[in-house]
């Protein structure tokens, strides 16, 4: 069985580049991507966890078909560590330090050439992760509460709880949905997630921003879609 590309070996045909922290954030993606109809302006690619950003962005913009292309670029990673802004100055850092001019505030895409955004999960503002947007996402208040009181059950019975509480109540959520890869990748791969709710308005709104106009003279409409060799 041939095995797949890295992100690295797939060419750039679209116009505009995602970069996403982790697997489970590029199936969660691209699953977004597919649903508003942008799989034919943007390709979404995992450069995996969050300290390896520099060295994947170093390889990725020293593409020849990104320097000749120079498509419109979004990184999506999380906040998990600390505040939203911390993790936005360290990918800013990381895009100054490939030549590229970062933007000057989260949830948007700057207009140099190429336009670059930035998306700090879960809203730009607070710590999180993909799981704890996707939790917020869930319009089932009732079935929240009982999510809460399971783990509320546990605590006053003297059971250990998860350090990562955002993923465990996401967790707890899609064993209801008969999700057997509790992943929220999958999820969405499967369509548990409801798009139209209102804390995926913001993320959807940047990649629309990232995707640019199907007339923008920056995409890659102005240039062949063939990969570029040397």
């Amino acid at each position: 069985m041939q095995s797949k590309c890295s992100p690295l070996q797939r060419p750039i045909t679209k116009p505009g580049q995602v970069l996403v922290e982790g697997r489970t954030c590029e199936l969660f993606v691209k699953a977004l991507v597919r649903t508003m109809s942008l799989a034919d302006r943007l390709e979404v690619r995992d450069f995996g966890p969050k300290e390896g950003l520099k060295t994947f962005l170093a390889a990725f913009t020293g593409l020849r078909e990104f320097r000749l292309l120079k498509p419109a670029l979004g990184i999506v990673r999380d906040a998990e560590d600390g505040p939203a802004p911390n993790a936005f100055d360290s990918v800013r850092d990381a895009l100054r330090g490939v030549g590229l001019v970062p933007p000057v505030r989260m949830g948007t895409v700057g207009p140099d050439v190429p336009r670059v955004g930035v998306y700090i999960l879960p809203d730009c503002s607070s710590p999180g992760m993909l799981e704890s947007l996707c939790y917020d996402s869930i319009g089932h208040e009732a079935v929240k509460v009982c999510v809460e009181a399971y783990f509320a059950c546990v605590h006053k019975t003297g059971g250990p709880l998860p350090k990562n509480m955002a993923k465990a109540k996401v967790f707890a959520y899609l064993a209801t949905k008969d999700i057997s890869d509790p992943l929220v990748g999958r999820a969405a791969q499967a369509g548990i997630w409801d798009w139209n709710a209102q804390p995926f308005a913001r993320l959807k709104t940047f990649l629309r921003d990232v995707a640019g106009s199907e007339h923008d003279p920056q995409g890659l409409a102005a240039h062949s879609t063939e990969p570029i060799r040397d």
